[in-house]
C-alpha cells in the first residue's frame, strides 16, 4: 500500500525522485506522469480491496498555503460549486507549497455523476 501511495503522490504532485525524472519533469509534467502511470496502475491492481469493491480511501489535507488565488478558489467552490463536487484538489508545486512566481495552478475537480446528466425539458 506504501508504494501505491507514495508513488501517486508523487505522480499527481510532480515530485521527481531521480535524475531522469527531473529532466523528464521539466520537459513537460504530462510525459512525466504518463511514464510512471503503468507502475501505477500495476500497484493498483495489487491493492488488497474488498471482495466486490473497487474503492480506495485518501486522506489529502486541506490547503493551507496563502496563495490569493487558491484561496479565492476554495471559496467560491465553497459557496456556489459545493454542491456539484465530490473534490476540488490543489496539486503540483501549489499542492506541495513548492510555488513561485512563475508557477502554474494545476487542479483537480471530481464531479458527481449527476452533474453531467443531461436533462430533458
Amino acid at each position: 500500500m506504501y508504494d501505491y501511495m507514495n508513488l501517486l503522490n508523487n505522480v499527481v504532485n510532480v515530485k521527481p525522485q531521480s535524475k531522469v525524472d527531473v529532466i523528464t519533469a521539466l520537459l513537460s509534467e504530462s510525459y512525466f506522469q504518463q511514464k510512471h502511470l503503468k507502475k501505477l496502475a500495476a500497484l493498483h491492481k495489487a491493492l488488497p480491496f474488498e471482495e466486490g469493491t473497487q474503492s480506495l480511501r485518501l486522506q489529502i489535507e486541506p490547503y493551507s498555503g496563502d496563495n490569493k488565488f487558491v484561496i479565492e478558489l476554495a471559496e467560491f467552490v465553497k459557496y456556489h460549486l459545493n454542491p456539484y463536487l465530490i473534490g476540488c484538489y490543489v496539486h503540483g508545486s501549489l499542492g506541495t507549497y513548492d510555488n513561485n512566481n512563475y508557477s502554474d495552478f494545476d487542479a483537480l475537480v471530481i464531479l458527481k455523476d449527476n452533474v453531467l446528466t443531461i436533462r430533458k425539458v
